[in-house]
C-alpha cells in the first residue's frame, strides 16, 4: 500500500513541476462590482498593471490586450482571483479560453 501512495506522490510532484515549468506569468485579479484590477507577474516582479470594467466585453478586451503586449498564450499563465459571485464573467471567459482549472 505504501508503494502505491509513493507512486501517486511522485506522479503529483511531476505534474506540479511540469505546470510550474510551463507557467510564464501569474496574473492576479482584484475583483470589485464595477472593475477588475489586473497585475501580471513574471520572475517575481509585477511587469504589467491594468484596470478594466467587470463585464464580458471589457474583460475580453483586457485579456487580448495583455496577450498581445506580452506575446503569450493563455495556457502559459495562471490566473488568480477571489471566488465571488462578481467573478462569473471572468470565469466564463477564461473557461472558453481553455484555462479552466478552478478550485
Amino acid at each position: 500500500m505504501k508503494d502505491k501512495s509513493q507512486q501517486q506522490s511522485v506522479k503529483i510532484h511531476k505534474l506540479l513541476t511540469s505546470l510550474i515549468m510551463e507557467t510564464q506569468y501569474f496574473i492576479g485579479i482584484d475583483i470589485s462590482k464595477e472593475s477588475l484590477n489586473w497585475a501580471v507577474c513574471s520572475a517575481n516582479k509585477i511587469i504589467l498593471e491594468q484596470v478594466s470594467g467587470n463585464d464580458i466585453k471589457s474583460i475580453t478586451k483586457t485579456v487580448l490586450s495583455i496577450q498581445r503586449e506580452l506575446k503569450f498564450k493563455i495556457p502559459s499563465a495562471v490566473f488568480c482571483m477571489e471566488h465571488t459571485h462578481l467573478s462569473h464573467s471572468l470565469t466564463k471567459i477564461l473557461t472558453k479560453s481553455g484555462k479552466h482549472q478552478f478550485g
